[in-house]
């Protein structure tokens, strides 16, 4: 289901949901891999986000605000291109969040600018702990609809 279009994003209901609420902020253009991506691109991924808010505010509960909004990255991609994961709890599967293979948008934007480009770590590390703020945001939001 298309939520938005205009010449640089696009935002879908991700096919793959794990939760109610999950969409894709997909920008247009050349941006295969979240590697990739360096200070000259975060001001297109803050208007993504941005637009992403917009747009999906409508459809969320009347409670959601956008510090209940997920915004993250896979790494790898699930595709050839990047993709931005807009999710709100309450989440059924959190696989997805787990580190190191999920990038909160925070860690991104800081890890650019500090350094000019994501740290990924080393393919030696295993399957870690999901997400510390994505569990706590959950769990809040779980604790709420009680």
């Amino acid at each position: 289901e298309e939520v938005s279009r205009s010449f640089d994003f696009l935002i879908v209901k991700s096919p793959w949901p794990v939760s109610r609420f999950h969409y894709w902020g997909i920008p247009k253009g050349t941006m295969p891999d979240l590697r990739k991506v360096r200070r000259r691109h975060m001001k297109h991924l803050t208007t993504l986000r941005e637009i992403a808010v917009q747009n999906l505010q409508p459809r969320l509960p009347r409670d959601c605000g956008e510090e209940d909004m997920i915004f993250g990255f896979s790494y790898p991609c699930e595709f050839a291109h990047l993709l931005m994961h807009v999710v709100v709890p309450p989440i059924s599967n959190l696989e997805l969040f787990r580190e190191p293979y999920f990038y909160s948008f925070n860690r991104v934007a800081a890890d650019v600018a500090r350094h000019g480009m994501l740290q990924v770590p080393g393919p030696s590390v295993g399957l870690g702990p999901v997400d510390s703020a994505v569990q706590k945001l959950n769990d809040s939001v779980c604790e709420r609809r009680r």
